[in-house]
Formats: structure tokens, C-alpha cells, sequence
């Protein structure tokens, strides 16, 4: 039974704050949990927290389910963690799953460091994207006519970047939107995900996903924007989440 199938069960109810157990050491897990629910609660989210055959999740303003979890990654630096954050919402088509890398001299700050770079890139753009907001400078129609409100998250920069280098948030977009204008699948969400690295000349890592699926014509057009950014032994990347939002006044 996954999580929205439990939600919808008539005695399906938010867990009550258990009884205080025995003091023990937190594990990475409880505190992934836990610290995650409360940085969501301190930038006023309303938040449930749920549980269903040994898995937890948060639902947040009674819309988004959040489901973290540590991927253990054997030879990773000691310092780095990757945390999965899941994302649920019944009118998307799939979930939007997001590995994160949080840096930090203890396991701790490693979660948070994680959870903050989720928090601040790619959880802002999902929950914008259940309104009917929208950018005017962004928004474009299809080939079917049908009008579409992009909403980009901040770009997460890793590397050595001097600030006037840096692109803006809408850059990306503003690069795709020939392309994706012909092909975007009409229905009500669609997202596209962006990770690029270069060393010096050669790019070391390349992503672009439309719907989780590998977009190559994206891919080429991004490919050539990131050959733009070379520079002598220095590394640059980029990690970018955009969600898109058919207009309600088109179906």
C-alpha cells in the first residue's frame, strides 16, 4: 500500500507524539526525520507526520508528501552524505525523486547541510507550482496553443564561481523553451531537472531529465551553454530544478 493509498483510509490519522521511550542515541535516520520536519515547521509549512510499514513521510500543507532517506554510497568522503528526497503529489504523474549531498564534519550537519540545499532549491519551485501564479517573462505557449507558467528554483552552484559568472535563475529556461515548447506533454506538471560540471574545457557530468526520462535535445543545447564557462583547472557545476505548470484557463 504506498503512502496516498494509507492517507485515504477513513481511520487514517496524522501519528500522536509517542511516549517519551528511554533516553538512546538518535540514529542518522531519526535525526534526518526529525530535523527535517523542523526546518519545514520554522519556515511555516503545516506539517503531519506519518508512518506506514516501517517507512515515514511528512505531508505538508495538507498537499505534498516528503519522504527523506539516506542512500548509503560506499567510498564517498567522509564528510559528504546523499539524502533521496521523494516527493508525491496526486496529479503528478510520477514521483519527483532529488539526490542530495550534504557536507559536514559531523553526520549531523551533514543531514542539515542537505536538507537546507533541498529546502532552498527544489522544494520552492514544487510548492509554487500548486498555485496559478506565474512569471509573465517566463510563461509560453505550446505548439498546441496551450499556455505554460515555468517555475525555476535556485540554482545550486558547486566549484569556483566568481559572482559575475554566475547565470540567473531563468537562464536555463529561457535557453530551453524553443525546444520544450514543441514537445512538452500536455498534462496539468511536467519538471525538468539540470546538473553540469565542467573542468577546464571538458564537461565531467551532464544531466538534463524531462519527467525523470534523458531529454537529448535539452541535453544539447545546455551542453553548449556549459562549454561557455571554461576555465583553466578550475571546476564549475551547476544543479538546477524547474517545474512547469500548464495554465488552468487551458485544458
Amino acid at each position: 500500500m504506498g503512502f496516498f493509498d494509507f492517507l485515504k483510509k477513513k481511520d487514517a490519522a496524522p501519528e500522536q507524539e509517542p511516549t517519551p521511550a528511554p533516553a538512546h542515541d538518535v540514529t542518522p535516520e531519526e535525526y534526518l526525520f526529525n530535523s527535517f520536519k523542523e526546518q519545514l515547521l520554522s519556515q511555516h509549512y503545516h506539517v503531519q507526520a506519518f508512518s506506514n510499514n516501517g517507512r515515514h513521510a511528512l505531508f505538508i500543507d495538507n498537499q505534498l508528501l516528503l519522504e527523506p532517506t539516506i542512500i548509503p554510497t560506499p567510498g564517498m568522503h567522509p564528510l559528504l552524505v546523499q539524502v533521496n528526497f521523494q516527493a508525491r503529489h496526486e496529479a503528478f504523474q510520477d514521483i519527483i525523486s532529488e539526490m542530495v549531498a550534504g557536507i559536514g564534519d559531523t553526520m549531523a550537519a551533514r543531514l542539515d547541510s542537505a536538507i537546507s540545499n533541498y529546502m532552498s532549491t527544489t522544494l520552492p519551485p514544487i510548492m509554487d507550482s500548486l498555485t496559478d501564479s506565474h512569471y509573465p517573462e517566463l510563461d509560453f505557449q505550446d505548439a498546441n496553443d496551450i499556455l505554460w507558467h515555468p517555475k525555476p528554483g535556485n540554482i545550486g552552484f558547486q566549484g569556483s564561481w566568481e559572482d559575475t559568472d554566475m547565470p540567473d535563475d531563468n537562464v536555463m529556461m529561457q535557453l530551453l523553451t524553443p525546444a520544450l515548447s514543441a514537445i512538452i506533454p500536455d498534462q496539468q506538471f511536467n519538471w525538468i531537472k539540470i546538473y553540469y560540471g565542467i573542468q577546464g574545457s571538458e564537461i565531467t557530468g551532464s544531466d538534463c531529465l524531462l519527467n525523470n526520462e534523458p531529454w537529448p535535445e535539452g541535453d544539447a543545447i545546455l551542453k553548449d551553454f556549459v562549454l561557455q564557462w571554461a576555465t583553466p583547472d578550475h571546476f564549475k557545476g551547476i544543479k538546477h530544478f524547474i517545474m512547469l505548470r500548464r495554465c488552468d484557463g487551458t485544458h
